[in-house]
């Protein structure tokens, strides 16, 4: 059973990367999955999540070409997140939310709308946020997106569904490794407009497994 959560877990993330890179650069949503350098399809045995990169050494087993080594990576952390987490909402969010990610990591605009409904499945969770926690939220996101620009339109549904699944606290703890591994990816690669979105969901999904364990 466990190992079917893992297989699981794996296989909806390599689906759901493969779905937005697809929309992304507007692609047929049918056919085998291909590589992007020789345009020849991928064999079967190489689309397995995590074990197909590791036994191709992440290349085309045709022209060679370098496979992004993020995808067994993420594989592997959906695989682990689906093993330790039996909430099927926080499951859930996790899957929109790598979808919101991959999309934010193209072109920096996401649709994270699907995103609004979610807060709705942890109401129980609301009932405990702070009246003042949420005013000091609001006034943080208007002055951060109207007037500074700094945060997107399309983070707000992500903080929004973070804070719904997560505690305060460990909301927090998200957004502050959110922040500090987006400081330190725009510092080593000098880009200084950096999405925002996929820093949030790892910072999410670490805080869930020390809630899981704590």
């Amino acid at each position: 059973m466990r190992i079917f959560l893992f297989i699981l877990g794996a296989s909806l993330a390599s689906a759901t990367l493969c779905l937005a890179y697809r929309l992304n650069l507007r692609l047929s949503l049918s056919g085998f999955s291909y590589c992007d350098n020789c345009r020849q399809p991928i064999a079967p045995i190489s689309l397995v999540p995590v074990f197909g990169w590791l036994m191709s050494f992440g290349r085309c087993a045709i022209c060679h070409q370098r496979i992004a080594i993020k995808y067994p990576i993420i594989e592997f952390a959906y695989g682990m997140l689906f093993l330790t987490v039996d909430d099927y909402r926080v499951l859930l969010v996790f899957i929109l939310l790598l979808f919101c990610s991959e999309e934010d990591s193209f072109n920096q605009t996401s649709s994270s709308w699907i995103l609004l409904p979610l807060p709705f499945l942890f109401l129980e969770n609301l009932r405990d946020v702070s009246p003042v926690f949420l005013v000091s939220l609001f006034i943080f996101l208007y002055f951060s997106v109207i007037l500074t620009a700094q945060l997107g339109e399309g983070d707000i549904p992500v903080l929004l569904v973070l804070l719904s699944m997560l505690s305060v606290h460990y909301f927090l703890l998200a957004v502050i490794l959110a922040c500090i591994a987006t400081i330190a990816y725009s510092l080593f690669s000098g880009n200084k407009k950096t999405a925002f979105i996929p820093f949030l969901t790892y910072g999410a999904m670490i805080s869930q497994i020390i809630f899981q364990f704590g």
